[in-house]
């Protein structure tokens, strides 16, 4: 786990908190039980690196984002080659649940790098206990897993974390009045 900065242009900035932000509606992220707002900047790809919906990037902040990638990985000496994941995500107060499902976003290896771009209640939750060997990538809240916390991450502007991703993860959710932003970048 490493947590240091990063730094957005600061019209990069104003255009993701701008009005004119195309945010698009997602149904699930885990589950159903947790829809979202997203800016996908690059298309999930499949466990085989095949693009689910279109090849390439979707969006202007595509270069600013890669490069401060790029950049935070080359400050930590962690090696980065192809995003495989890439989207600016926002959500909301869910009074249903405490938190959302842990999840891990692919089961074979990869990186989660976090840039959080607001202040927010609603910390991002790593757990020890890994995904391996394609076992499943959701672990549903019903099911009452158990799972030991080994990091908490309260979301900051300007704060990045980026982790190994075969550790299950999850985010607790902000208060009613606030959006939580993070732009996630899912990469090998």
């Amino acid at each position: 786990m490493i947590v240091g900065n990063f730094n957005l242009s600061q019209s990069a900035t104003d255009y993701i908190f701008g009005s004119a932000f195309p945010w698009y509606f997602h149904s699930a992220s885990s589950s159903s039980k947790f829809p979202f707002m997203a800016h996908v900047v690059v298309s999930r790809q499949t466990e085989d690196d095949t693009p689910l919906l279109i090849t390439g990037h979707n969006s202007p902040l595509y270069e600013e984002i890669s490069e401060e990638a790029d950049r935070f990985c080359d400050e930590w000496d962690i090696e980065f080659n192809q995003i495989l994941r890439c989207s600016i995500n926002s959500v909301f107060a869910n009074p249903a649940y405490p938190q959302s499902d842990p999840h891990v976003d692919y089961t074979t290896p990869h990186n989660v790098l976090l840039f959080y771009l607001n202040d927010s209640i609603g910390d991002t939750i790593v757990y020890e206990e890994k995904c391996l060997d394609g076992v499943t990538n959701v672990m549903y809240l019903e099911d009452n897993p158990q799972l030991t916390v080994a990091h908490r991450i309260t979301p900051e502007a300007g704060k990045a974390v980026c982790f190994d991703g075969a550790h299950y993860h999850a985010n607790e959710w902000p208060r009613s009045d606030e959006r939580r932003i993070v732009c996630v970048v899912c990469f090998n």
